[in-house]
């Protein structure tokens, strides 16, 4: 039955954490996510990232049970590893995505094969001097 389920942790007898989760909608939006999104390779240094289409309804919610198929495509610096449609797993259809060693911008668009209106569209772009989170953390933890 549809509905919304929360759940409240308590600690002591006092509220100190809740959870969510609705029912979802008809799939209303696509939404890009890049894994580790902001701590990209430094300059001139290739990078691989893993990158998700995810279905939502008109409130946010992920909707769990759309399996259609999400064609990508990217441009600039960007090239998609592998096939550039895959099909929605519980929602959430996923490409692997190589940035050239350029430091030139690129991009990456989703479309949702059955439903022409919903798509989504992400630029990626790092600078000269950014050497990315996950450096900065490694250089630091080598010099020690």
């Amino acid at each position: 039955e549809p509905g919304c389920l929360e759940a409240t942790g308590l600690l002591d007898g006092r509220a100190c954490c809740s959870h969510r989760i609705a029912t979802p909608g008809e799939p209303a939006q696509l939404v890009i996510v890049v894994d580790g999104d902001g701590d990209l390779a430094g300059a001139g240094e290739p990078d691989v990232l893993l990158v998700h289409a995810e279905v939502r309804d008109a409130s946010d919610v992920l909707c769990v049970d759309e399996t259609s198929e999400v064609e990508f495509s990217v441009t600039g610096n960007l090239r998609i590893v592998g096939p550039a449609r895959a099909n929605a797993e519980a929602g959430i259809a996923s490409v692997v995505v190589a940035m050239s060693r350029s430091t030139g911008p690129g991009s990456i668009a989703a479309h949702l094969g059955r439903r022409t209106g919903l798509s989504d569209k992400r630029s990626l772009a790092r600078e000269d001097n950014n050497v990315g989170k996950g450096a900065d953390a490694f250089l630091s933890a080598r010099d020690e």
